[in-house]
């Protein structure tokens, strides 16, 4: 275990930090690699159910650490301001309504990376969805997450400059039981 009394806020902060960087980068790494490898597994259902239950499993351990055991869009908004895309991503969250929010991702390091790796564009819209409906159906089984656009599809109209993807999220109004 990592001896955080012998280190600074500051610098357990960033070792912390390192290492999510780290790896995140071996997980696109290895992402690459089956693609170039085997591309369907990617698409596959199996896989679209790893990233479900790893991103239900982190708003699980978040809502311990945090103490949020509510099931409501306040509940939600919370942890998603801890999540992994609050970590890599300047990101936005809009409260819509009672029941409903719209998430953006600003100048994604996602696709930073790809088109540094001479990639036109990253296709994640997939992945994002699924790792959305995991992280947000741990709070609320009802929830309902739609992409407005993600990659490679071109922001609409009227889209704020530099959004790269946008999703909003709906709890479900009689908001049953998530744990």
């Amino acid at each position: 275990m990592l001896d955080i009394d012998r280190f600074s806020k500051e610098t357990v902060h960033d070792i912390l930090l390192k290492h999510l960087v780290v790896i995140n980068a071996g997980w696109f790494k290895f992402e690459n690699l089956v693609r170039a490898t085997h591309p369907e597994v990617l698409k596959s259902e199996g896989y679209m159910k790893i990233l479900e239950e790893f991103c239900m499993g982190q708003a699980r351990e978040l809502a311990k650490v945090l103490g949020v055991r509510g099931n409501d869009l306040d509940s939600l908004i919370e942890l998603l301001k801890c999540s992994q895309w609050a970590v890599f991503e300047r990101f936005e969250l809009e409260k819509l309504t009672e029941t409903d929010c719209r998430m953006r991702i600003r100048e994604c390091s996602t696709q930073r990376a790809a088109r540094k790796w001479g990639m036109e564009h990253y296709a994640c819209a997939e992945a994002t969805l699924a790792c959305l409906r995991g992280f947000c159906g741990h709070v609320n089984r009802g929830t309902i997450v739609r992409k407005q656009f993600a990659p490679p599809d071109d922001p609409p109209g009227g889209a704020p400059e530099g959004v790269s993807c946008e999703w909003v999220i709906s709890i479900a109004e009689d908001r049953p039981e998530g744990r």
